[in-house]
């Protein structure tokens, strides 16, 4: 008997002293990274680089940033993300215990971390100090340095600096952007419809892009309307009232505030395929061949008077036969506001434009087919044995 509990004691001490190590490495890391952790306020975001197939720099994406003051932001933006994101923002010192244990239960439910519970300054955190990994790790680390974020700076200071660091969907980040890339007004001058909008479409800016997913946009826009009334922000005269308007007609269908040229098409392709929210990418390499590119673009302009119709359109995608590298890629001829991406955007059956690469192609390669070849019409029987007549 003495021995088994001699056995257990030593089990429990080695155990202790293990639970001390990672403790003590954990704390340390946390305290090196809290230290560290300072709002970034008027600097903006690291750029991601984009580089052709011979590595030229051909993007930092740096026109589609700008920073605005908290100032210069309406109250409806405010209170739209407040109340969709984080009711308690102005009530918490960075972490929300009922969230943690509400999503804890949610967690161990469904036998994975689906639901993370971050608030508003977590949020940031995760955004610029940290990376998307959904670990235990990283959330001690988010708590941990939202804390103290908070200790340091004032609720306004941490609101502007998390408005400035979103990530509204393509290569739009911050508030300022994405209020004149949607809708061609300053911060300060969104309506409460327009608010909702950009406060819901950052869960997953893709899937409710107004311009792509209309409905979608619009059902993610009343939810937060709705938000909007049971905090307090909106009476219900104004909720009537706003959950009836449709968000196409308010966006700014007329104006692109980046002027478009002949890489516009492909960055478009390239920031529609990045993973929604990984703001992780700082260089991305392309197979692009700038002077294919630029010859598609003078196609598309209609430098060669290939179309003779204004309204014809087309989409042209130059692959890599080697690497399947996308070499070159035009997807409409508008180019003075934003519109659908033929070349990529639209999910529809080929028809007989598949003909060539499933049917011609590989005859012509591996059965020696020419221009000339004829076939006949009569009963043929493949080499597995099957027949058809």
């Amino acid at each position: 008997m003495k021995t088994f509990f001699k056995i257990l004691f030593k089990t429990f001490t080695v155990f202790l002293f293990i639970l001390t190590i990672l403790f003590t490495i954990v704390g340390g890391t946390v305290l090196y990274k809290t230290k560290k952790a300072n709002l970034v306020l008027k600097q903006g975001y690291t750029p991601i680089k984009i580089y052709d197939s011979q590595q030229n720099l051909i993007s930092t994406d740096s026109c589609y940033y700008s920073y605005v003051s908290i100032q210069d932001v309406a109250d409806t933006i405010i209170q739209a993300f407040v109340s969709i994101e984080d009711r308690d923002f102005y009530k918490h010192n960075g972490f929300s215990t009922k969230r943690i244990i509400k999503a804890i239960g949610n967690n161990i439910s469904k036998r994975n971390i689906s639901q993370g519970a971050s608030t508003i300054t977590q949020q940031y955190v995760k955004n610029v100090f940290l990376t998307n990994e959904k670990t235990i790790t990283r959330k001690i680390n988010e708590i941990a340095i939202a804390f103290e974020l908070e200790k340091r700076y004032t609720k306004d200071q941490i609101m502007e600096a998390y408005l400035n660091s979103i990530l509204f969907g393509g290569n739009i980040y911050g508030i300022k952007m994405a209020c004149l890339y949607y809708f061609n007004k300053e911060p300060k001058d969104i309506s409460v419809s327009e608010a909702c909008y950009l406060a819901g479409m950052i869960q997953a800016p893709n899937r409710y892009n107004a311009y792509k997913n209309p409905e979608a946009a619009n059902k993610r826009k009343n939810v937060v309307l709705k938000c909007m009334l049971e905090e307090g922000y909106i009476d219900s005269t104004t909720y009537e009232k706003e959950k009836d308007i449709s968000i196409q007609t308010l966006l700014a269908n007329q104006s692109v505030k980046t002027s478009p040229n002949y890489l516009s098409s492909y960055l478009d392709y390239i920031y529609d395929s990045i993973e929604e929210n990984n703001q992780a990418i700082h260089e991305i390499h392309t197979y692009l061949d700038s002077d294919i590119q630029k010859e598609l673009f003078r196609i598309m302009q209609n430098e060669y008077n290939l179309f003779n119709d204004p309204e014809l359109n087309c989409a042209i995608v130059v692959l890599d036969n080697a690497t399947y590298g996308v070499k070159a890629l035009a997807g409409n001829r508008i180019t003075d506001r934003k519109v659908l991406n033929y070349a990529y955007d639209v999910l529809l059956q080929p028809g007989s434009t598949i003909k060539p690469i499933l049917d011609y192609a590989p005859a012509i390669e591996y059965l020696s087919y020419g221009p000339s070849t004829i076939l006949m019409d009569e009963e043929y029987t493949y080499h597995t044995g099957e027949i058809i007549s």
